[in-house]
């Protein structure tokens, strides 16, 4: 498993260079996320690391999809040293990437289980909850269009941000279009985990 999300020089470079490619100075992208611009720059620097969170909005103020960004990061810190070319074809070797969460899964886990190399490839997730965990813990995705996936392990509650909820149960598949911002929970004492398939580069 390749992890680039933990290394916050190879992170926040590509992020630097990112955010000069959309033409955005620190004090607006900052403005736009809600923090400091001193804590960006420090991001960018890698001398702070990024929470999963940040680094899921900042990647949609730039529209930018966060599997894309980190095989790109991936890519180009084995390959050629820290560096990022946005929406560039790359062929990259298949390994998992960690997306969120930890390589001992004990948080919430998010591996992108094949690189991408286009916007139109599609992006297949394996999530891993703990029990009574959710992801995002504090705020919510949003998706436009339908996702499908499989229930590897335990019971996945996909739960809305208009209070409504679905769960589904270890074996079964599933086709949702969500209508509202949404988060995975596992709101049991067992591990849970699903396969995601998305039609196209997504989180």
């Amino acid at each position: 498993m390749y992890d680039v999300l933990h290394h916050p020089p190879a992170l926040g470079k590509n992020l630097r260079i990112l955010r000069r490619v959309r033409e955005r100075s620190l004090s607006d992208v900052a403005q736009a996320v809600g923090i400091s611009k001193a804590l960006l720059s420090l991001i960018e620097q890698g001398k702070r690391r990024c929470s999963f969170e940040l680094l899921y909005q900042l990647l949609q103020y730039y529209r930018y999809s966060l599997g894309q960004f980190i095989s790109e990061a991936q890519h180009h810190n084995e390959v050629e040293g820290p560096y990022f070319q946005p929406s560039a074809p790359r062929q990259t070797p298949m390994h998992h990437l960690l997306l969120a969460g930890d390589r001992n899964h004990s948080s919430p886990t998010l591996l992108l289980l094949r690189p991408l190399s286009s916007s139109s490839d599609l992006e297949f997730l394996r999530l891993i909850l703990p029990p009574r965990s959710s992801l995002p813990a504090k705020t919510f995705f949003r998706f436009d269009g339908q996702f499908r996936g499989y229930m590897l392990q335990g019971k996945l509650l996909i739960e809305s941000s208009d209070a409504s909820e679905l769960v589904i149960h270890q074996g079964e598949e599933f086709a949702i279009t969500p209508q509202h911002p949404f988060r995975f929970r596992n709101y049991t004492d067992s591990r849970c985990e699903a396969l995601l398939i998305f039609p196209y580069p997504w989180l």
